[in-house]
């Protein structure tokens, strides 16, 4: 029993190290983005390119990763995944060009991409998956803080090449979790599913509408965290009291985290998450008004109390809902695409509307993902344990 104990931990361990690191350029993107713009001279339109470049690298891996999910062999994935990233890195260091740069991060996403599907299934193959992603979840949130507080001394030293440096680290780090991670991917399922499990239309109908709600959920997120430094800074604030304050806003995730855990059966059905994007709503509102340091950082806080809440209720809904595993495994992929076009559509708006462009945009995404998880937040919550 102990050895069978020791392995899960080792194996969810390893898949929350990969998962991490394999999402490291999403949770430290504004200040990878700042650097960029700084060492490049880039424009506002030219970071929403930067920003959706990775992030569009991840959504393209993923998706095929998920495409033949059961013939793929996490270690391997994995090992690919980092000597891709690693290279993209050193290549990206090189690069004395915009458009140079623009391809060493699609590249690099592509590794990433690699390492976050070994990490992810691993996750999901422990004994107790609920406890392990949100043991995920709270390490993302140590890390997000971490990095964006120390990335600022670290780029004031060294420039983009100190945050290059850091991506290095990290992957180099992510080695010594991949003895650990799965070979096998195919999920054991029961034998057959008896005819009342299976997906009826309706269910299946609002599980798709779930992977869209992800994935406009995802395109906010994206279009906010490519911006929401440069929202700061052209506020009048420092790069280095910005990133601060971003710091400080992650404890806003874990607390919407632990929120949620705590409610229980009191979070279930859709008033949850009614509210939660309510709120959401107005915090993009407060952000396209004058405001001082100490509203900017409120809001940022409160912005991912409810950001947190609503994550993680999105993908709870679809594991809980999805008795085939083919929508929580296109969920992943979907997260990525958004976070990918959230940047891209914001820089085509940016130019002629500024950052009320991108936060009309980040609103409008919103509520779509809202009124379409709502569908199936009503109809799954007699399934959720």
């Amino acid at each position: 029993m102990k050895t069978k104990q020791h392995r899960d931990l080792l194996l969810g361990a390893s898949g929350t190290i990969a998962a991490l690191i394999g999402y490291s350029v999403i949770f430290l993107l504004p200040s990878f983005l700042e650097a960029a713009a700084v060492q490049f001279s880039l424009n506002d339109q030219q970071i929403g390119w930067l920003g959706s470049s990775e992030t569009g690298g991840l959504a393209i891996s993923t998706l095929l990763c998920a495409l033949c999910i059961n013939k793929l062999d996490m270690r391997k994935i994995a090992m690919l995944g980092i000597a891709i990233a690693l290279l993209a890195n050193v290549a990206s260091n090189l690069c004395t060009e915009f458009e140079g740069l623009v391809w060493s991060r699609l590249v690099a996403g592509l590794g990433e991409g690699l390492l976050v599907t070994a990490g992810m299934t691993a996750l999901a193959k422990t004994a107790n998956p609920d406890r392990w992603f949100a043991i995920y979840t709270g390490a993302a949130v140590v890390l997000q803080a971490a990095g964006l507080f120390l990335l600022p001394s670290v780029i004031q030293q060294w420039q983009l090449f100190g945050v290059l440096l850091s991506f290095i680290i990290l992957l180099i780090l992510a080695l010594f979790s991949i003895r650990y991670l799965p070979k096998k991917t195919v999920v054991e399922h029961e034998k057959a599913l008896s005819s009342h499990e299976a997906l009826n239309s309706k269910l299946s109908r609002n599980l798709v509408f779930g992977v869209f709600a992800i994935l406009t959920f995802y395109v906010s997120i994206g279009a906010v965290w490519t911006y929401v430094a440069s929202i700061g800074t052209a506020a009048g604030f420092s790069f280095e009291w910005v990133s601060t304050a971003l710091s400080i806003s992650m404890i806003g995730g874990f607390v919407g985290a632990l929120l949620l855990a705590l409610m229980g059966r009191m979070a279930t059905g859709s008033i949850i998450l009614i509210v939660s994007g309510l709120i959401m709503l107005l915090c993009l509102y407060f952000l396209n008004l004058d405001f001082d340091k100490s509203q900017y950082t409120w809001t940022l806080i409160i912005y991912s109390v409810v950001w947190s809440v609503i994550a993680s209720r999105l993908f709870s809904l679809i594991a809980t809902a999805d008795k085939s595993g083919r929508f929580i495994t296109a969920s992943q992929p979907m997260l990525n695409i958004g976070f990918a076009l959230g940047p891209l559509l914001a820089a085509a708006l940016i130019v002629k509307f500024s950052y009320s462009g991108v936060l009309a945009l980040a609103a409008v995404s919103l509520l779509v993902s809202i009124l379409c998880i709502i569908p199936l937040a009503r109809t799954s919550k007699s399934l959720e344990p």
